[in-house]
Order: C-alpha cells, then structure tokens, then sequence
C-alpha cells in the first residue's frame, strides 16, 4: 500500500519529472533575475531614470511571464492532463492581457523607455525560457510499461 492509499486526503507526491519541471523553472527563472538585475545595473549606471524605469517595468513583466511557468510546474502537472491544460492556457492568457496592457498603458511615456523594458524582458522571459527549455529536455522521463 503506498502513502497515497493510506492517507487520501494527504497531497500526491511529486514525480521524478514534476520535480525536473519544477527545478528547471526555477534554474530558469534565477538566471532571468540575475541577467535583468545586470540590465537594472547597467540602466541605473549609464543612463537616465527613464531608461531604468523601462529596465525595472522589464523585469516586471519578466517574471509576469516566467513565475506562472514554475507555478504550474510545481502544482498542476500531477493533477492530470485536464487540470494542466487549463493552468497552462489560463496562465498564458492572463500574463498576455497583463503584458499588453502594461504596455499600452506605458506606450508614448517619456518617463519610461520602451527599449529598455524590451532589453530586461528578453533578458528575464526569453533567456529563462531558453535555460527552463534546456533543462527539460535533458530530462527524460522514465516510463514504467
């Protein structure tokens, strides 16, 4: 009898590939923060306060789009697929309507500048996305037939 059986009301366990999914989130997500932290670095050193704003709202929007990513890793994927399905397209439609909004609502401002939030979101989203993409792919789950 595993713990499952002998406790339902207890949480289901991860998997070994829940577990992969999570951590390469997360590796994901730490290294958009480290690289975004260097772009509000450099921002904050070499040019004017519109061009950090624009570097502090990437960052922003970054982890809008990444922190959703190891959320439902980390709590959908052993829920089944309909459960998972709906986090990762729910998830995906609310960081789009966020992303766009923000970016509609800061467009034409002179006290933030654009290119700097597109530099710190390829920097946070794109890179993590890239590492988390890596990640997984090494990973290959083991199938018990």
């Amino acid at each position: 009898m595993n713990a499952a059986e002998q406790n339902p009301s207890a949480p289901p366990r991860l998997g070994e590939t829940n577990i992969a999914l999570t951590r390469a989130a997360a590796i994901g997500i730490a290294v958009g923060v480290v690289l975004d932290l260097l772009v509000i670095g450099i921002a904050a050193v070499g040019f004017d306060r519109a061009e950090l704003w624009g570097a502090v709202l990437g960052t922003v929007l970054a982890l809008v789009v990444t922190v959703p990513t190891l959320l439902t890793a980390r709590f959908a994927t052993h829920r089944g697929f309909g459960a998972l399905a709906s986090a990762v397209l729910g998830s995906w439609l609310v960081k789009m309507i966020v992303l766009i909004a923000v970016l509609l609502l800061v467009r034409g401002s002179a006290s933030v500048s654009m290119p700097w939030i597109g530099i710190a979101l390829l920097a946070g989203a794109v890179v993590a996305t890239a590492v988390e993409i890596s990640l997984m792919m090494r990973h290959t789950p083991r199938l018990n037939v």
